[in-house]
């Protein structure tokens, strides 16, 4: 019996393995924090001064310019929603809608966007431009399954993560000596 496929039972058991020692020694190491915050707090603390407050309201500006400017003008291309089509639309309208648009086409022809209209023909490909969105599926050539799509648009999303991970660590990192506890405790200098 397979918990979520055959394909994908060896991933998950194997995560977990990997994942154990880490959750352990991380769990143990934050039950130190919580008694260090909870119990034996330091009475003072610094708020950052001067240039590192600057620093760290520039990076939050910018970081806040960067994210409107994504949600806002940097959107992402979308064959059906530029065309004003429902994404049931069949291929053979499709391709009469395009070339209706002849005189300025949403995209340029190129020979990637070709490859993206025969998968159309598909539904299930349909399925995967919802998912995955128009650059996956049209800068794919090596693509063919569901799996291979979503291996190829993962970095993308990892990264985003990644950079807000980042921004969040940065501006959440402590400025202060704060009181270490004793020299022989784990938590030297605070969090």
């Amino acid at each position: 019996m397979s918990l979520i496929s055959p394909a994908l039972d060896p991933l998950l058991f194997a995560s977990l393995a990997l994942a154990t020692p880490f959750v352990s020694y991380a769990g143990s190491r934050l039950v130190d924090r919580c008694k260090y915050w909870w119990k034996e707090r330091p009475k003072t603390y610094q708020r950052p001064e001067g240039t590192m407050r600057t620093v760290l309201g520039a990076v939050l500006a910018l970081h806040t310019l960067y994210t409107f400017y994504v949600l806002v003008f940097a959107k992402p291309p979308n064959l059906f929603t530029a065309l004003g089509v429902p994404i049931s639309i069949k291929q053979s309208q499709l391709r009469k809608t395009i070339a209706a648009h002849a005189d300025a086409p949403p995209f340029p022809i190129t020979p990637s966007f070709e490859v993206l209209l025969s998968r159309l023909a598909s539904f299930d490909v349909r399925v995967l431009f919802l998912r995955f969105g128009q650059d996956t599926l049209q800068t794919c050539a090596h693509c063919h399954t569901h799996s291979d799509f979503q291996q190829y648009a993962l970095p993308r999303s990892l990264l985003e993560y990644l950079r807000e991970a980042a921004v969040v660590g940065v501006l959440t990192q402590p400025f202060a000596d704060l009181v270490s506890l004793s020299p022989d405790d784990s938590i030297s200098n605070g969090p």
